[in-house]
């Protein structure tokens, strides 16, 4: 049966076609340029990635590489900055073990409130947390359920002021889930692993013991932050002003 909509949507295609030959080609000649640059610099990547090593760097070498891993991730970056050249190669297993622990660490670089950031970059990290809800069920729930008695203990643990007409409930402070210290414990010997490569050119061996440490800025307001991190930070801040 034919009906006037289908009439109306069957014309409007023929008199697309007809007309706007030059519009659809330049449409589809600026997708081919995107899809064809997306291309080249990951042929690049993976090109700079395997001239490094065949073999897995982060596993000790010992398995044979088939992808290539962006280390630091790319979701620690804004503004798709992110350096040059830091691309490894890596097993499956390896690149993508990771993933979970890669957006939450990239979710805690956008965390800074002295940063004006654009709503585009406030999407991506909103996107970040509720995909780290789907693998951690429960997870937004526990880290913005911080109660206002929590948040009393914790304001006075940090000396915290409230401005005026402020209660405690209105406190951004927020607890820290369990299995964010999983993610950390894969992110951080991963990212050691990766900057010891590209700097020695060695990989470490599989049985390397490797210590670490992440702090909050709850830990600097407690003044538990080593004293050589917050001068490596004033510095960043100087340096970005």
């Amino acid at each position: 049966m034919v009906t006037k909509d289908s009439v109306y949507t069957r014309l409007g295609a023929v008199m697309w076609s007809i007309a706007k030959p030059q519009l659809r080609m330049k449409t589809a000649q600026a997708y081919c340029d995107a899809m064809g640059q997306a291309r080249v610099k990951d042929l690049k990547a993976r090109e700079i990635a395997f001239a490094k090593s065949k073999s897995c760097i982060f596993c000790g070498g010992s398995v044979e590489a088939t992808t290539v891993d962006h280390y630091p991730p790319r979701a620690v970056f804004h503004d798709n900055r992110w350096p040059e050249g830091y691309v490894f190669p890596a097993c499956v297993n390896c690149n993508s073990g990771s993933r979970e622990a890669d957006n939450w660490a990239g979710f805690l670089s956008m965390m800074d409130p002295n940063i004006d950031w654009p709503d585009s970059e406030l999407e991506k990290n909103v996107k970040r947390l509720v995909s780290l809800d789907r693998a951690s069920p429960g997870l937004i729930k526990e880290f913005f359920g911080t109660s206002a008695v929590e948040k009393k203990s914790m304001a006075r643990r940090l000396k915290m002021e409230r401005a005026r007409g402020e209660t405690y409930a209105d406190l951004p402070l927020v607890k820290i889930p369990e299995v964010a210290h999983e993610w950390m414990s894969v992110f951080a010997p991963k990212l050691t692993k990766a900057l010891h490569f590209e700097h020695t050119q060695r990989i470490p061996p599989s049985n390397v013991g490797l210590n670490y440490w992440w702090y909050t800025n709850a830990n600097q307001l407690e003044g538990k932050v080593p004293q050589i991190i917050n001068a490596w930070f004033e510095v960043i801040e100087f340096t970005t002003k």
